[in-house]
């Protein structure tokens, strides 16, 4: 029988780095200062008082720091508690003194990479978002057209009957009526035949977490897969591989979690090799730039 020698080694640079989005982390919310300046006192008891005469509206954090009661809703009785909190008959709300109100996108991911994704080819798109208060609620867009309504589920599937480049889109909702969205451009192509391998995507499953953790995705070659991570630390190819700062060995395992934190206002550079048992490999690089927000 011949022997199958071929090895395929392709190197797949990055249109553009990925870049954390960063912004300052906020202050906590303070339960009963529904005006959000100078403390709590009687013009914020007027404010949800006017609310529930519907003289004026309260909206996203006022409406959650006005619920001091933690009741889910905004009634006279908040009116009532923060009244007794200016005269001192008593020291803490029913909700508490305050909370964190942080809410951050860390990425759209998705199975397949712009170009990689083809007609008739489900692809699954992942949000990833930190913070509070929770439940965080998602909702998803394709081409501004609203796909998945606001609900916990931050997995949405799409089959594209198309060729063509597509806008996808979530937005993300706090529990505190905080909002932030994330975007991706995705280019769906017609079905070829292949019988190397085609690594679909590589990605990152959340930047403020404690452990990092990175997938890659592969098909359209012989499998079984199996796949190797190396991350390195500055990494500018081909003057320099970087500081290697963890790798692993050849494993049927398609997730890579890191055993530190990653460094604040770092540049990496993620390299995934997957081979199969035919002798195949393919080799992909991940570049990107990795920020932690600002204090408040």
């Amino acid at each position: 029988m011949k022997k199958i020698l071929a090895i395929s080694i392709i190197v797949i640079m990055l249109l553009s780095c990925t870049l954390l989005p960063v912004s300052a982390a906020l202050p906590p919310l303070v339960f009963g200062d529904v005006i959000g300046y100078d403390g709590i006192d009687i013009t914020d008891a007027t404010a949800v008082q006017r609310h529930v005469a519907n003289i004026d509206t309260l909206h996203d954090t006022e409406l959650y720091a006005a619920d001091v009661n933690a009741d889910q809703k905004v009634s006279i009785i908040d009116a009532t508690y923060i009244q007794q909190k200016v005269a001192g008959l008593i020291d803490v709300f029913p909700a508490g003194r305050e909370c964190y109100i942080d809410l951050y996108t860390d990425a759209l991911v998705a199975d397949y990479n712009s170009t990689t994704a083809t007609v008739g080819q489900e692809v699954t798109f992942r949000a990833i978002a930190s913070g509070g208060p929770g439940p965080l609620m998602y909702e998803f867009y394709v081409d501004e057209d609203l796909k998945q309504e606001k609900s916990e589920q931050n997995v949405y599937k799409h089959t594209f009957a198309q060729t063509g480049t597509y806008k996808i889109s979530f937005i993300v909702t706090s529990k505190a009526g905080l909002t932030r969205s994330e975007s991706i451009y995705l280019t769906v192509n017609d079905p070829v035949e292949s019988g190397w391998i085609v690594v679909n995507n590589v990605y990152h499953l959340g930047f403020y977490d404690t452990y990092t953790t990175f997938e890659a995705v592969a098909c359209d070659g012989y499998g079984p897969y199996e796949y190797k991570f190396e991350l390195y630390k500055g990494a500018y190819p081909p003057e320099s591989f970087g500081t290697l700062v963890e790798k692993t060995e050849f494993s049927s395992s398609n997730s890579f979690t890191v055993s530190k934190p990653l460094e604040d206002c770092t540049h990496y550079t993620l390299y995934v090799e997957i081979k199969n048992d035919l002798g195949m490999s393919v080799v992909e690089e991940y570049q990107f730039d990795f920020q932690l927000p600002p204090p408040a």
